[in-house]
């Protein structure tokens, strides 16, 4: 294993930084998108040189359901078919069964004369626009305050990332909190979460929406722990239960090279990723794969880098990840063309 840690200097003495909270029902999905297989392209459309692009909503009404393709926009016909071939052991069972449903959208598009001839974007939670603008109306009860710097946490150089998810319940009520930090930074997660019960989401519609905020706790000159420079290969080495995992990505159809962002949230969120530079619907199953990627870490290490974000650069290769090759080799096999 190689070792992620770096010190890097971050500023200012107190950051915030929030978001709305990864969706539930796709930080459950199951299986993992690197067991999920690729979609078959319909024989007789490839033989016959014909395409599509199809744009469909998945419903789940219950933790146990396959899902219900539903067409968005496009044609149906045999692209539909191998569409839910490709989900039908989708689940969500971290959904509530007496709940509503679940929907979710994914675009497909098979192209015949294109190198990688099927392509499909990352999944989407069609609530996600609503919790956004939700929570695009919450107010602090004190306007323009930060978290206060604990003294004792200042003397003792106590610094770290603190990240506090707020679940709203009401209109008018304090929110519901989850944190996670580092378990030596009791002090600062303490502080985070007294000024986080000040906000209030006086829109709120009736069904319990998220946020994520994270937290940058550290005196102004000192040096914090994060992550390294990482080659791609140093990065895959370190995901936990990688010689077990069935991974094919194929760099060179995805505008490469280009360079990756992966906050770390992980195990308790899924991580945040990201990209330098134009979107690329072709990296989305890549990018969710890598939101779901825990890194196999000693337990001081696993706090350091919690909330940090990892970068490196995705080079023009071919990644495959067998694990009926792995025993006795690199677990990350990458060939260039």
């Amino acid at each position: 294993m190689v070792g992620l840690l770096a010190f890097a200097a971050l500023a200012p003495a107190l950051a915030q930084e929030m978001q709305p909270a990864p969706s539930p029902a796709l930080q459950c999905l199951t299986p993992p998108p690197e067991a999920r297989g690729q979609p078959v392209y319909p024989e007789s459309a490839l033989k016959d040189g014909r395409g599509a692009k199809i744009d469909v909503e998945l419903e789940f009404r219950g933790p146990d359901w396959a899902p219900r393709v539903k067409v968005l926009d496009g044609i149906g016909g045999e692209f539909l078919e191998a569409v839910e071939r490709h989900v039908k052991r989708l689940r969500v069972p971290c959904m509530d069964a007496d709940g509503p449903p679940v929907r979710l959208r994914q675009v497909y598009s098979f192209e015949p004369d294109a190198a990688d001839k099927v392509n499909w974007t990352r999944l989407e939670d069609r609530d996600d626009p609503r919790r956004a603008k939700l929570l695009a109306c919450r107010k602090h009860v004190e306007p323009g305050s930060q978290p206060r710097y604990p003294v004792g946490a200042r003397m003792a150089w106590a610094r770290g990332h603190v990240v506090v998810e707020s679940r709203f319940t009401s209109a008018d009520g304090p929110p519901v909190l989850r944190s996670h930090a580092d378990d030596r930074l009791n002090d600062l997660t303490l502080a985070a979460e007294r000024w986080a019960q000040g906000w209030r989401l006086p829109c709120y519609d009736g069904s319990p929406v998220s946020m994520l905020t994270m937290f940058v706790f550290k005196l102004e000159d000192e040096p914090m722990p994060g992550f390294r420079d990482l080659t791609l290969v140093q990065f895959l080495g370190n995901v936990k239960g990688i010689r077990q995992q069935r991974v094919k990505f194929d760099f060179r159809t995805m505008g490469c090279p280009f360079e990756a962002r992966v906050q770390y949230l992980q195990p308790h969120w899924s991580n945040t990723v990201g990209f330098v530079g134009p979107v690329n619907a072709a990296r989305s199953a890549f990018a969710e794969w890598l939101s779901r990627a825990e890194l196999d870490l000693k337990p001081r290490d696993a706090r350091a880098v919690f909330g940090a974000t990892a970068s490196f650069t995705v080079p023009c290769t071919f990644l495959d990840l067998d694990p009926a090759r792995s025993a006795g080799a690199d677990s990350a096999a990458v060939s260039k063309p």
